[in-house]
């Protein structure tokens, strides 16, 4: 489907500057998909000021020619870099002009740096995810290509009133981190979460396994697969033969 835009926008490189902005925009865009502000200022000093991230050249702010942020995209890809998460958003009173498109085009076209940073052979998964209800965000992600592959529930309990004293099992305490445990509890963290479709580490064995040899001729390729929930989840895709990037999606309620 062709978008023909009638406000003008640019895509620009974000800045902390931008934090304010892209904060309200992200809070407009959650208050019309449910209902509530999702962000705060410091989840984005937490996400855009971490030193392993370059917001420069990893994320993108469309822009109105008043200077109003209207849309954001950020791509992120870590180590083993065998997955790439999209993450994007578009102010709802300023949808159907080709913002969401342009953001996605860009993305999509970052995420192919990636094929370097893999190991060779394996397999670079692309992913994004929206609300389940947000059709809007459904129609442009199928249009792209992508296709939904997984669903995932929100559940939710109210805590009013006093709660029951939780009951540990014989030998075990709670306690708070202690300075010098931190690579114990990422480790303990890893361990619980083995088993979960999404973990990282599952994703290395699978590089490992795909062959990641230096002299390897086998060509990495890029597939696309999508979640539909509000933030961000990791997914491997089903497997593919293509030379071409094939166009996965994955679904979550």
């Amino acid at each position: 489907m062709t978008t023909v835009s009638t406000i003008q926008f640019t895509l620009r490189s974000t800045t902390l500057d931008d934090m304010p902005g892209a904060l309200a925009l992200a809070n407009a865009c959650s208050q019309e998909s449910v209902g509530a502000d999702e962000f705060t200022i410091e989840d984005y000093r937490n996400s855009w000021g971490d030193p392993a991230r370059d917001i420069a050249t990893d994320t993108r702010i469309a822009e109105t020619a008043d200077g109003t942020i209207v849309g954001c995209v950020e791509l992120w890809n870590n180590a083993p870099y065998v997955s790439c998460w999209i993450w994007g958003c578009v102010h709802p009173e300023f949808r159907g002009h080709g913002i969401g498109t342009a953001l996605i085009d860009w993305a999509e076209d970052r995420a192919r740096v990636t094929l370097d940073r893999a190991p060779a052979g394996t397999r670079v998964v692309l992913e994004v995810s929206t609300s389940s209800f947000h059709q809007p965000s459904i129609d442009l992600l199928s249009e792209r290509g992508f296709r939904a592959v997984r669903h995932r529930a929100s559940l939710l309990r109210e805590l009013a009133g006093d709660l029951p004293a939780p009951i540990w099992p014989a030998g075990i305490t709670v306690r708070t981190m202690q300075p010098g445990e931190e690579l114990a509890l990422y480790r303990a963290k890893n361990e619980a979460f083995r088993d979960h479709w999404a973990i990282s580490k599952r994703l290395s064995r699978m590089a490992s396994r795909s062959g990641s040899s230096a002299g390897s001729t086998t060509p990495t390729t890029i597939d696309r697969c999508g979640s539909w929930r509000p933030m961000a989840m990791r997914s491997p895709a089903s497997r593919c033969a293509s030379r071409e990037p094939a166009k996965i999606l994955r679904w979550a309620g």
